[in-house]
């Protein structure tokens, strides 16, 4: 079971209804499914993709009053958008009514299903469900009951790797990425088959709906362009004449991919928010496995003999970074006219930053001009992080330098750390 279940429960609780989004075959169905056969006799499971479910739903008055109480979960709900107005109506009257019954709504469009739980009026919780986590794996890292819930994964990772540490699985979760059916292949040729084959259903303009875009021939392009492309700045034009195709396209193409769940943006931080100049975001696949596909790397040795790996080990870190810090802070990178920058900038709010520079080889010291940039931000807490197995002393840098294990527990609860002086 995914450690999301209570949060997942909770929302249902207080709204009556939630969203679960994310990724396709990231868990999601199979999330539903655990929660249903928790409670099977009180449970509804419908998909909304086939003739006899949908036509359960055609009377909603009537549906809803012959399950009422029970926790109704409607997979692919985007395919039945008919049902968000009776649902709208029905979460209005759940409180006077004295209403329990829940609707959990899922799907594999999640713009799609987002756009239509709009109707809802934000009468709903939301879940965004991503690939296994570092939390959900490791041990150093469990703060919660995540480690016993995903019980059943660790002991398949341990049986196919018995002398593996924590050390290893985030090795392993570089390589092969967190989407689970890679994750626990039986080999790492698996693990890839698996990746090409989930990058066709994305890429291929056979399973991209008809008229959703412009040129669906180039989805594929596109991906091909950002991971090469991977943490570098989005240069429209570049793009654009790469593709053969006008700057729109390239934006209708962007749009589309970060839809899918699959692509990150990284904005820059401005000091000044009523000064922002118009500096090009930096764009990331985000799931390392996903990304290692493209390059046809089947080996861990294959992809550090790679001049690319300096950029795939940055986009895991900022994934991991993203997944364990507190929902309010936000992720950035900075970098001045001077060219002076930071890989991530974690804004807190209330004025407090963290500056991290990202490294994967032995070489630990910061880039130049990191310090100036470090003092522009006005970051309390300047660290490294690096790829190995433990954190160090610091160096010539004198800054810290943490392992990534060591560095996503500080993140998680920054409130502890102790402030480390500019």
């Amino acid at each position: 079971m995914r450690a999301v279940r209570g949060h997942l429960e909770a929302q249902l609780d207080r709204y009556g209804c939630a969203l679960i989004l994310g990724p396709r075959q990231v868990g999601k169905t199979f999330l539903a499914r655990q929660l249903a056969g928790s409670a099977a006799d009180a449970t509804i499971l419908l998909d909304m993709q086939t003739a006899n479910d949908r036509k359960q739903v055609q009377d909603f008055h009537h549906f809803h009053e012959a399950n009422a109480g029970k926790l109704i979960i409607l997979d692919e709900a985007q395919e039945a958008p008919e049902l968000f107005p009776e649902l709208r109506a029905c979460l209005d009257r759940r409180e006077f009514a004295k209403d329990s019954t829940r609707w959990l709504l899922l799907g594999s469009a999640a713009a799609q299903l987002t756009q239509l739980a709009g109707q809802l009026g934000g009468r709903y919780g939301e879940i965004d469900l991503w690939p296994f986590q570092m939390s959900e794996l490791t041990s150093k890292l469990d703060t919660s009951s995540a480690a016993a819930e995903m019980g059943e994964v660790v002991a398949q990772t341990a049986a196919q790797a018995p002398a593996a540490d924590d050390y290893d699985i985030q090795h392993r979760m570089w390589l092969r990425g967190g989407f689970p059916d890679s994750y626990l292949a039986e080999s790492e040729q698996a693990s890839l088959e698996w990746r090409s084959s989930y990058l066709r259903s994305l890429t291929d303009p056979a399973f991209i709906p008809k008229g959703a875009l412009e040129r669906p021939d180039l989805v594929k392009p596109m991906w091909e362009h950002l991971a090469v492309s991977q943490g570098e700045p989005m240069l429209l034009d570049k793009a654009a004449q790469r593709l053969g195709c006008k700057v729109n396209i390239i934006r209708e193409l962007l749009a589309h991919l970060h839809m899918t769940r699959l692509v990150r943006v990284l904005r820059p931080w401005f000091p000044n928010e009523g000064k922002r100049i118009d500096k090009p975001a930096r764009f990331f696949i985000r799931d390392s496995g996903l990304l290692h596909e493209n390059w046809n790397f089947a080996a861990v040795d294959d992809l550090r003999a790679n001049p690319l790996c300096g950029k795939s080990w940055e986009g895991f870190v900022l994934e991991a970074l993203s997944l364990r810090k507190p929902k309010s802070a936000e992720l950035y990178f900075y970098r001045n006219d001077n060219k002076q920058e930071i890989d991530i900038v974690v804004d807190f709010g209330a004025d407090r930053r963290w500056a991290i520079e990202v490294k994967l080889g032995d070489d630990t010291a910061p880039k130049a001009g990191f310090y100036d940039a470090v003092a522009e931000v006005g970051a309390e807490r300047a660290f490294v992080i690096n790829g190995g197995r433990e954190s160090l002393e610091p160096g010539n840098g004198k800054v810290p330098i943490f392992c990534l294990a060591d560095a996503l527990a500080l993140i998680h609860q920054p409130d502890l750390a102790q402030t480390t002086a500019r």
